[in-house]
């Protein structure tokens, strides 16, 4: 796969094209000429297509933004993911992310769709890091105030409780140490041997 660093600057540099394709006001006499070159880069990319691009393991809580370099919501790798910079802290899950234009929904806000997206990430991985995996079943976001765009933000989750097979989890979000957004979910919990069993079968494993 090659050194890591060379994805993570690709990445980086088509989610910044993303960006400026969103808020640039490019003349009509300039727009065929960047599509061309886009498409050229396309073609070149197309070439080095793999079969196979997530883990098929459950995640490594010592690196889990190496785990998961492909997800759409902190995947250093995937050029449409913010990407959330994500650590455990024992039990609790945190994150931190700056959003660009790219992201918004109400002018100057984060969409709540990105903010909901967010957060189930967050508190699936608070679960597994609680010895709870599970499946989402319900997911409720309180939006207390909009969310900036371009505004240093802080994600947090942790289990809350389990109660049989139900894992009620629960998470936050603050934009320069103000809560702007509350998330409650219920997981249907999987046991270990089955999460990984369901991973790889995901991934194309035997």
């Amino acid at each position: 796969m090659g050194d890591p660093k060379h994805r993570d600057r690709l990445a980086d540099a088509i989610r910044k094209l993303i960006d400026h394709a969103v808020v640039s006001d490019v003349p009509d006499d300039a727009v065929s000429d960047i599509a061309d070159t886009l498409e050229q880069i396309d073609e070149r990319l197309k070439q080095y297509t793999r079969s196979r691009f997530r883990p098929r393991d459950l995640p490594d809580f010592t690196d889990l933004q190496a785990t998961f370099r492909g997800d759409p919501v902190m995947g250093e790798h995937n050029p449409i993911a913010p990407p959330v910079m994500v650590e455990r802290d024992g039990e609790i899950i945190r994150g931190a992310v700056n959003l660009g234009a790219a992201y918004e929904g109400p002018p100057g806000y984060v969409h709540g769709a990105v903010i909901a997206g967010i957060f189930d990430m967050m508190l699936g991985l608070a679960n597994i890091a609680s010895g709870n995996p599970g499946m989402t079943g319900t997911l409720t976001v309180r939006f207390r105030k909009p969310t900036p765009l371009h505004t240093d933000l802080a994600v947090e989750a942790v289990t809350d409780r389990v109660d049989g097979r139900k894992i009620h989890t629960k998470g936050t979000l603050h934009a320069d140490g103000e809560l702007t957004a509350e998330a409650e979910a219920v997981f249907v919990r999987i046991k270990l041997e089955r999460a990984a069993e369901y991973f790889e079968r995901m991934q194309g494993g035997s």
